[in-house]
């Protein structure tokens, strides 16, 4: 049976998406797809014959070089048997092949997107990667698996812990009794003076504290050896309240005794426990520079925060693992802890981090300050260790001795300072000049031989130690290469990777999305103007040939982004941030 030809073709020109499906446009429904697609004919041909869509070929009455400028057509076959013969089909103009004057065939193919895809609901399944709806600060910390080149310095934030204090840890205090210091539960059997410069911008007055220390000792007739260390620390160690200013107790006043141990210049009031004080940064916004589209750019490990120690300790910290604020914004704050017992150490700590209020695991320490050296003298310090014993033997000695003996060395001398105790070597420089005039006497007294001779032994010791050079104490090792360029002390970066590459990496985001690895249904456009998925296994659910299920489920294995119009196709400039209203979703 003859059925006149009743079909439709037109073809269209301007069509911005290609048959490698990397990209499409996305109509809500069909009915606005196909108003588009009308305003976009080029040549219309009415009461053709019926076109199979398979046979990717069809004549037309037209010449050649009047169709050059088509690039896509759609047609529709007539209705039969009262069939609904509505369904249009839209395929890619791969050829337009001259035939004669009159006569050109097309050749396509047809676009299973466009004309299938709306017959078809996506499923369930794997999704590799897309542009989420919700850019969200650290909402998308899926990691990737890009080169990042060397890294960037954005800020440098030191972290200032105060002017140099001192602390002397001693066994004993300089009245020789035993010192105990109380520490939260624990008892430190130590004691301990901490004073700064004199008047905190003069570092001689450092030396004169000490030197001030070591006669307290002396003028107590006690040993400076019982000073164990003299270490050098940051003043906030010193400080209860975190603050780099150290807790005063008083300073010396005018017209005391510059050697008594209580008017120690510029003595401070050490605290019973650690500094506790807290150290926040401001958030970050450019890398190096660059002010990046996709929100993931500031996560790491693309921007970072990194913390020194300056002798070799570095810890990296990232921004998406603090807390946010009510505006979700970061809040990055850090607490410095330490102590000045023991070996002086401070730490600085991440607050809020990966779930933990003071995540002591990721703390970065600072400590090896430097020790001060100090000088005893010897000859003084072996009078104060040693008076008893020199004094006792000395009367012994001269008990031993004949009664010419006694009468020749001054007893009277001897006498007077074993009974005042004399807390100087006066009273030795005085015996010892006695016993060498009296020499002679001493000298020819057989029978006061041994005491005589055990005595002068004793002083003669004595004028020994006096020639002795004095000790210095405390040369241990330190860095002092730190200590002498003002790096003792917590630096602090915000680092990133280089612009360049920041933007490499951002115009990558907004064409591809970010990682998901998750098992959802995906999404086909979600932001304001274009949107990106790629699956894998993905699930067609619908009525269609079968071999078109499997083309389209391949092309979103292999990555399609949707435009909300033919137009902007490949205009990444637009800003693409905001997201698309559910209502208009897919």
């Amino acid at each position: 049976m003859w059925i006149a030809p009743n079909s439709t073709i037109h073809l269209l020109s301007g069509i911005n998406w290609t048959p490698a499906y990397t990209d499409a446009v996305y109509f809500i429904n069909k009915t606005v797809q196909l108003n588009y697609m009308k305003h976009k004919i080029f040549r219309s041909f009415d009461k053709q014959s019926y076109q199979r869509h398979s046979k990717n070929v069809l004549r037309i009455l037209a010449t050649a070089d009047s169709l050059y400028e088509c690039n896509y057509l759609m047609f529709q076959n007539e209705k039969r048997g009262g069939q609904n013969g509505d369904k249009w089909f839209y395929a890619f103009i791969l050829d337009i092949e001259y035939v004669n004057e009159n006569t050109t065939d097309v050749y396509y193919e047809i676009d299973v997107i466009q004309t299938w895809f709306w017959d078809l609901k996506l499923g369930m399944c794997f999704v590799e990667r897309e542009i989420p709806r919700y850019d969200t600060l650290y909402g998308n910390l899926v990691p990737e698996n890009f080169e990042t080149g060397e890294y960037i310095i954005n800020t440098n934030v030191p972290t200032y812990l105060g002017a140099p204090c001192y602390i002397a840890v001693c066994a004993t205090d300089i009245y020789g009794n035993a010192a105990t210091t109380e520490l939260n539960e624990w008892t430190i059997p130590l004691k301990y003076y901490a004073f700064v410069a004199k008047d905190n911008e003069d570092p001689e007055g450092l030396f004169w504290n000490i030197s001030k220390l070591v006669k307290a000792y002396y003028n107590e007739g006690n040993s400076p050896e019982n000073i164990i260390a003299i270490q050098g620390v940051p003043a906030m160690l010193l400080s209860s309240d975190g603050s780099t200013t150290p807790n005063k107790n008083y300073s010396i006043p005018e017209g005391e005794d510059p050697f008594r141990p209580q008017t120690l210049i510029n003595s401070i009031q050490l605290p019973n426990t650690y500094l506790e004080t807290e150290w926040s940064f401001d958030t970050h916004l450019a890398l190096n520079g660059y002010i990046p589209k996709n929100n993931k750019l500031h996560t790491y490990p693309y921007s970072f925060i990194q913390v020194s120690n300056n002798n070799g300790q570095i810890s990296n910290y990232r921004w998406e693992n603090f807390g946010v604020d009510l505006y979700n914004e970061p809040t990055v704050t850090f607490k410095i802890i330490g102590t000045y017992y023991g070996l002086p150490t401070m730490l600085l700590i991440p607050e809020n981090y990966n779930g933990a209020y003071l995540n002591f695991d990721e703390s970065i320490s600072l400590a090896n300050f430097p020790s001060i050296p100090w000088v005893t003298d010897t000859y003084k310090a072996y009078l104060a260790q040693n008076k008893a014993s020199i004094m006792t033997s000395i009367l012994c000695d001269t008990v031993s001795a004949t009664a010419g003996l006694a009468s020749g060395i001054n007893m009277a001398v001897l006498g007077q300072a074993i009974n005042n105790n004399a807390p100087n070597s006066q009273w030795l420089t005085q015996l010892s000049s006695e016993g060498q005039r009296n020499r002679g006497i001493i000298s020819s007294g057989s029978s006061i031989a041994n005491g005589a001779t055990d005595i002068l032994s004793t002083l003669a010791k004595i004028s020994d130690v006096k020639q002795k050079p004095d000790t210095v104490h405390g040369l241990t090792q330190c860095d002092m290469l730190l200590t002498m360029t003002n790096k003792q002390h917590f630096e602090v970066y915000t680092k990133s990777v280089k612009a360049e590459m920041a933007k490499i990496i951002d115009d990558y985001f907004s064409a591809y999305g970010y990682a998901q690895h998750k098992f959802k249904k995906p999404e086909i456009i979600t932001r304001t103007y274009w949107g990106y998925t790629k699956t894998k296994g993905c699930e067609l659910i619908g009525s269609c040939p079968e071999g078109i299920k499997a083309q389209i489920a391949s092309i979103f294995d292999s990555g399609i982004r949707f435009w909300n119009s033919n137009e902007i196709i490949g205009d990444y400039s637009l800003d693409n941030s905001r997201p698309r209203a559910e209502s208009e979703g897919n």
